[in-house]
């Protein structure tokens, strides 16, 4: 019944003078129809998809909501719970939807129910006929939508000069090409127009009803947190899905195992930046567990409940054409929300913004997610959006010791009742102990270690312990590591149930290539999983591999699979892989998978072996080994390098230390004048050893660059100096991996300021070579300088060795 919209169809009818109409289906025991049909006397009700006999008949419904009072022709009609028969497999919400462009048309279909205007019989058998026709949206200040019929015939008359066969209350759904998935309610049929027209009438929107707290407050007894979508956004929007019985997917933020809580200050300065009219731009950044994405679930749970529409942005972050032309002049307040954004291409993040031009009163926010600040969001040439960007860097969720017990236990409680009801719903053994288990728990000895501060650890503490009272694990690890040994028992349940016979260490190979790379689709996963070498040849057996990891972590994207979330625990779990004496990824599996990979899966992989390598010395050799031995890898390597917060093991990759002096070096200096900075790529003249950098130096567009008092990393060209004021020489045997230096620079104008030099004998960056560098790359340079070059210093800074007292990570068995 869940599955057609045609099924949704109720016939409603009400009182002793026969008032008919039509009803939709919203979610169970709920229908929706024209208030002036329920106006007098008892309502009785028909379901068109009801395949119980006794639903099948009239049955008797109550109104627990009209909506006449506020000038609504719209009713809320609930089914007794005694007289409700669930259909099989449930009625899920119809979700509301509404017209974000304040002019032009959308296409949508009009469902109503055959039979005569009047108060004739309808038949026993109803397929709930579908008029097809297309909805119009008024002026801005119109209450109604004007519905025309578009269909064949739908300006005929019948006998007498009847109208077609319509009904009050029936369902206007979107239908337009544009957004085939977007089959959300927009209105009721309620009258017809003044001019009588066959083929135009009334409707009522259904998003004002969700502006009236009654409404909303019946509503949510079975809907939780009702809300409309703009249907020109849907295509571009994360699709909720629920959890899987996952330790960790349960741990994730769309989960929200665990209510929000705090964060006070965040959310009033978020607040003032959605007030006003145009595009507005923020990041939150800080490390992963922070609580970013939760932040943004709130605030936008809190617009949303204001009017406002949007939603967290599918990746990679695209609007099409549609959503595009509803931004230029949206009717409501937008609020787009990009999660993970450092993990997007900065061509992605530029072409989201250039797409979204709107400058209307009502606002439009962009909303970015990311573990750094770096400048892989901040070109200088960008567009004031971005450099006037509101910036919120997200510190722990609860820095003071003393307030952490009670928060402690509120999660305890929390998530035992969250896997509890889920655990039990799949008919996980030891679910029932739950509950139980988190009364009891006591507070951990180290609560006051500051790991502690953040929500993410915190959170995993509990479910680990309380999983562990139903299976214990190894004791001497990292929280996270504990986990991930109970996440192991659901891929070996759920690889059961669809039939995947694998050995333990492939089973977990296959999860472990899914969470670095991922696949959008099946072609992408048949291709990892060819180059995996514990997976069988069999073609038949890797399809139920294929299709047991699609279905293992249901993905919001619309991506094929979908990689194990929260981050810091695919995070361990490949750490893992890489590590011990028999590694279950070793550098052979690693160039395999990268060269199956496609380049989006690419990006993925080297971003997550980064932030691995970020606190893993042994990792950091191989990533460094991985870039330098694949040239193919090395555009992607480059983007992520700006991306991520330690880019050395990449750097080291696309720059390995040279055995043999290179054919010519790229020389890049990084200006500041006037408060702004200005990258150049600088052109040398070649010598028979060297090169040689005239200090003044012409770009193709006439302005000039002027370099003096030259001075170069000692520890790198131990005595290097320009031999005379006119040049900088640098010999070719020197620069066998990127060095830097300082300088003063002066431009056209002869005003002089600081300037950094950076010299590798491969381009760090695509660029026209000789003159200002503008756009991406400079934006790319800037932040790999920001985070590689130090000033000249005597001797390196040495790399922290990791705690000696910090936990094991995660073993297999």
């Amino acid at each position: 019944m869940a599955g057609r919209l045609t099924d949704r169809v109720v016939e409603v009818s009400a009182g002793n003078n026969g008032a008919r109409g039509t009803g939709v289906l919203v979610a169970e025991r709920l229908i929706l129809t024209a208030a002036h049909v329920v106006r007098e006397g008892p309502v009785w009700v028909r379901l068109s998809g009801a395949t119980d006999p006794l639903q099948a008949d009239e049955q008797p419904a109550s109104v627990a909501w009209d909506g006449s009072a506020r000038g609504l022709d719209a009713a809320l009609l609930e089914i007794p719970v005694e007289r409700w028969e669930p259909p099989p497999g449930g009625v899920t919400p119809l979700p509301f939807g509404r017209i974000l462009r304040r002019t032009g048309e959308i296409g949508a279909s009009v469902l109503g129910l055959p039979g005569t205007r009047g108060g004739g019989s309808v038949p026993a058998l109803i397929s709930a006929a579908a008029l097809p026709g297309r909805s119009r949206r008024g002026s801005v200040t119109s209450a109604r939508h004007q519905v025309t019929l578009a269909g064949p015939g739908a300006d005929a008359r019948g006998p007498g000069g009847a109208r077609p066969d319509w009904s009050p209350g029936s369902p206007v759904i979107c239908a337009d090409p544009r957004m085939p998935d977007a089959q959300h309610l927009l209105a009721l049929v309620v009258a017809e127009l003044p001019d009588r027209r066959a083929d135009r009438f009334a409707a009522e929107p259904v998003w004002r009803l969700l502006r009236v707290p009654d409404f909303v407050a019946a509503v949510e007894r079975v809907i939780a947190g009702p809300h409309t979508t703009a249907v020109e956004l849907d295509p571009a929007l994360r699709e909720p899905v629920a959890p899987p019985p996952s330790p960790a997917a349960l741990l994730s933020a769309s989960a929200a195992s665990v209510e929000f809580y705090g964060r006070e200050a965040e959310l009033g300065a978020l607040d003032l930046w959605c007030r006003g009219g145009g595009v507005r731009v923020a990041l939150i950044h800080g490390p992963t567990g922070q609580g970013k994405t939760r932040l943004a679930a709130k605030l936008l749970a809190d617009q949303l409940s204001a009017g406002w529409v949007g939603g967290f942005l599918r990746t990679p972050p695209a609007l099409g054409p549609a959503a595009q032309a509803a931004l230029a002049e949206p009717a409501a307040s937008v609020l787009l929300v990009v999660d993970n954004a450092d993990m997007c291409a900065p061509a992605e993040l530029a072409d989201l913004l250039r797409d979204i031009t709107g400058g209307t009163d009502a606002g439009v926010r962009v909303l970015l997610l990311a573990r750094s600040a770096g400048g892989w969001w901040r070109d200088p040439g960008q567009d004031p959006r971005v450099r006037d960007a509101h910036v919120i860097s997200l510190g722990p969720l609860d820095p003071e010791p003393d307030l952490r017990a009670a928060a402690y236990r509120q999660v305890a409680w929390q998530l035992a009742d969250a896997f509890h009801r889920v655990f039990a719903r799949h008919g996980v053994p030891g679910a029932e102990r739950l509950p139980e288990v988190a009364m009891l728990l006591p507070d951990p000895d180290d609560l006051a270690d500051p790991r502690y501060a953040h929500a993410l650890t915190v959170q995993t503490a509990v479910a680990t312990r309380l999983l562990d009272a139903v299976r214990p694990t190894a004791e001497g690890q990292s929280w996270a590591a504990r986990l991930l040994s109970h996440e192991v028992e659901y891929w070996r349940d759920t690889a059961t149930r669809h039939g995947v016979k694998l050995g333990d260490r492939a089973r977990l190979q296959a999860v472990c290539a899914a969470a670095l790379c991922g696949a959008q689709d099946a072609d992408e996963a048949r291709r990892l999983l060819a180059a995996l070498r514990m997976m069988p040849a069999d073609r038949t057996l890797r399809e139920k591999v294929s299709t047991w990891l699609h279905e293992l972590y249901p993905s919001p994207d619309g991506a094929y699979w979908q990689p194990l979330t929260p981050e810091r625990f695919a995070e361990e779990l490949v750490g893992a892989a890489l590590r011990g004496p028999d590694p279950l990824v070793d550098a052979r599996q690693l160039n395999a998978v990268a060269a199956a990979a496609l380049d989006g899966q690419r990006h993925r992989m080297l971003t997550v072996l980064s932030r691995v390598a970020a606190h893993d010395g042994p990792t950091a050799g191989l990533l460094a080994a991985l870039v330098s031995g694949s040239a193919e890898l090395h555009p992607v390597a480059r983007r992520v390098a700006a991306q991520v917060p330690d880019p050395e093991p990449l750097l080291r990759g696309l720059h390995p230390p040279r055995e043999q002096p290179p054919d010519e070096v790229f020389i890049y200096v990084v200006a500041h004048h006037g408060g702004r900075r200005r990258w150049w790529h600088l052109a040398a003249e070649r010598t028979h050893d060297g090169v040689r950098l005239p200090v003044v130096t012409a770009a193709r567009d006439g302005r000039r660059l002027h370099l003096r008092s030259v001075f170069l990393s000692p520890r790198q060209l131990p005595g290097a100096a320009a031999p005379d004021p006119e040049h900088l020489e640098v010999l070719l045997g020197q620069v066998v991996e990127p060095i830097w230096g300082l300088a003063d620079a002066g431009d056209e104008h002869g005003e002089f300021g600081p300037a950094t030099v950076l010299i590798a004998a491969d381009p760090l960056v695509y660029a026209t070579p000789g003159g200002a560098v503008d756009g991406t790359a400079a934006a790319d340079l800037d932040d790999i300088l920001g985070r590689i070059a130090q000033p000249p210093a005597p001797t390196p800074a040495p790399r922290k060795p990791p705690a000696k007292a910090a936990p094991e990570s995660f073993r297999w068995f």
